[in-house]
């Protein structure tokens, strides 16, 4: 009994810990970082940045943004209210640029160091946390009566829709409207 107490009190200081950590600069930087480096790997992501540089930035800062996008769609907002705050959309077209023409490469090839690439990624699921918290707490003010359904779409839309919204990212870049392969069609489990 008091090993269990002792494992739940130091998971809340760690949740806390983690909390306490602020979305702008660290978070929504790492975020940034890791999802032009992502996009970057993909087959034909270079030669399009070089022949479509402007096509480019706006598939990166839209998956940047997928989670506030659908939100927005989601509780009836405007779609373009993500992009409002100057310095979220400056530093993902910071990164964008550094991971796409930054010089010798060097922020691509950071990120494919598999250490540095893993605390990345615990560092965005922090950060996606909080994008779902928020999302619930947004649609409890629109949907409110205890209504938990759309709460947890919110929610889930909020930290979860970049992998959504890369199919349209690739449909952008390849000239396609083949989306039979994304993640609304084919769910990976």
């Amino acid at each position: 009994w008091y090993q269990r107490r002792v494992r739940v009190e130091i998971l809340n200081e760690a949740g806390q810990y983690l909390h306490s950590i602020p979305y702008f600069p660290i978070l929504h930087s790492i975020h940034c970082f890791a999802t032009a480096s992502s996009l970057r790997s993909q087959p034909g992501a270079v030669e399009f940045a070089h022949e479509h540089p402007l096509a480019s930035l706006a598939g990166t800062l839209l998956i940047v943004n997928a989670g506030g996008v659908l939100s927005s769609l989601a509780l009836g907002n405007p779609l373009i209210g993500p992009f409002v705050n100057p310095y979220n959309t400056l530093t993902a077209v910071i990164f964008w640029w550094l991971v796409f023409f930054g010089p010798a490469d060097i922020f691509f090839k950071l990120y494919k160091v598999k250490p540095f690439q893993y605390m990345l990624m615990g560092a965005r699921e922090t950060r996606r946390c909080k994008k779902i918290l928020d999302g619930v707490n947004a649609a409890a003010k629109v949907y409110s009566g205890g209504q938990i359904i759309p709460m947890i779409l919110v929610g889930a839309l909020g930290g979860c829709s970049g992998k959504f919204l890369q199919t349209t990212e690739e449909s952008m870049r390849k000239g396609s409207s083949d989306l039979s392969k994304g993640e609304f069609i084919q769910i990976s489990l």
